[in-house]
């Protein structure tokens, strides 16, 4: 402790305790907990390894004091922008996805916008895609597959499953919209029937037309 925090040995009290609230107060957390200087006897050695205890210590020579308002002001600024500055960083790590999906029930397109996280891999952004689209329990996710979409052609691009070029199922969502050069990615959820294979895509092979039926 001496050592992490820069206080002599001679200084420094220790406890250990559960972890408290975010809205108590450090003279609170003082107040609940009993002390012991390093060099006194103490439970330190037997409590040190307890899981879920935290080890608290103080440099004797300070006085606890509670924040002035104007200091809780303070704190209250720098982390509303951290918070914000944590959220852009965030919003810049996301992947749009524009989804469509021929509903099993209706037999119509429908249309919906899917904001993922670049490190998710394909298999997790299906699951989110097949949730969003309300597929269960129509047809089971075995059942579903995603593929590039040209959503003016009303053409499957490319199978995002395993190919010739590409393992898809073990790339990122950031991965693969790297791949075929896009900010955007349009992609349709294809189900299939019990008995029925899916077709394979192949960018550029100009095949995949699909009867659209729209609303």
């Amino acid at each position: 402790l001496s050592e992490l925090s820069g206080v002599p040995t001679e200084y420094i009290s220790y406890s250990e305790g559960k972890s408290f609230p975010v809205g108590i107060s450090c003279l609170d957390i003082e107040n609940k907990l009993k002390w012991y200087s390093i060099t006194s006897d103490s439970p330190y050695s037997s409590g040190l390894y307890n899981d879920g205890y935290v080890i608290y210590y103080k440099d004797n020579r300070e006085t606890m004091k509670e924040l002035t308002d104007k200091e809780r002001s303070e704190i209250q600024k720098t982390e509303e922008k951290r918070q914000r500055k944590k959220k852009e960083e965030i919003k810049k790590d996301m992947c749009l996805i524009i989804l469509y999906c021929n509903h099993p029930v209706s037999g119509k397109l429908k249309k919906s916008f899917l904001e993922v996280h670049k490190d998710e891999l394909l298999p997790t952004v299906l699951d989110k895609a097949y949730e969003l689209m309300k597929l269960a329990p129509h047809i089971p996710i075995e059942r579903c597959r995603l593929v590039k979409y040209d959503y003016e052609c009303h053409e499957m691009e490319q199978s995002l499953d395993c190919n010739e070029v590409h393992n898809f199922q073990h790339l990122t969502i950031g991965q693969i919209m790297d791949l075929v050069g896009c900010y955007s990615l349009f992609l349709f959820l294809e189900t299939r029937k019990e008995n029925e294979i899916f077709e394979k895509y192949n960018a550029g092979s100009g095949c995949g037309l699909l009867p659209i039926i729209t609303s």
